[in-house]
């Protein structure tokens, strides 16, 4: 009965205790960095990338991913086929219509393109200095990124 009890309490405590994935609104990437100087971690996406789906639902709901995200780092998703503007550091960002209903937003763009190419799902890292310091694209499990994460969070 003991163990019952036990197994009850972790399985319904501990996701309250760790919570979800705290997402912050990429149009305020300056103002977060200004007053919460760490690595920020840009996952960029697409509403039909069934490998971004994949990582949203597998990879960043994994309870210990997470923990580390929430704690460690400024967590941001950015669509890459998003049509607002964006403005960060004085730069304006705009969506780029590619043709019927395709396009690409340059700052998924700009963040994203590994040797000219932007491919989904892509994660960014970039430090409080605001430089990229990593661009890791296609699907990452919850281990690769546990292992990135763990070498980029603050000792």
């Amino acid at each position: 009965m003991k163990n019952l009890l036990v197994l009850s309490y972790l399985f319904l405590i501990i996701p309250q205790v760790i919570g979800q994935l705290k997402r912050n609104n990429i149009h305020h990437f300056d103002s977060i960095q200004k007053k919460q100087s760490k690595t920020s971690v840009i996952f960029i996406h697409t509403d039909w990338c069934r490998y971004c789906k994949q990582m949203k639902n597998n990879t960043l709901s994994d309870t210990s991913i997470i923990f580390n995200l929430n704690h460690n780092f400024n967590y941001y998703e950015l669509n890459g086929e998003l049509k607002d503007q964006i403005n960060i550091q004085g730069i304006v960002f705009n969506y780029i219509a590619t043709g019927n209903n395709t396009g690409t937003h340059e700052l998924a763009y700009e963040l994203g393109n590994i040797e000219g190419t932007l491919e989904y799902p892509t994660i960014v890292f970039i430090d409080n200095q605001n430089k990229v310091i990593g661009q890791y694209s296609g699907l990452i499990t919850a281990k690769e990124l546990a292992y990135i994460l763990m070498n980029l969070a603050p000792e």
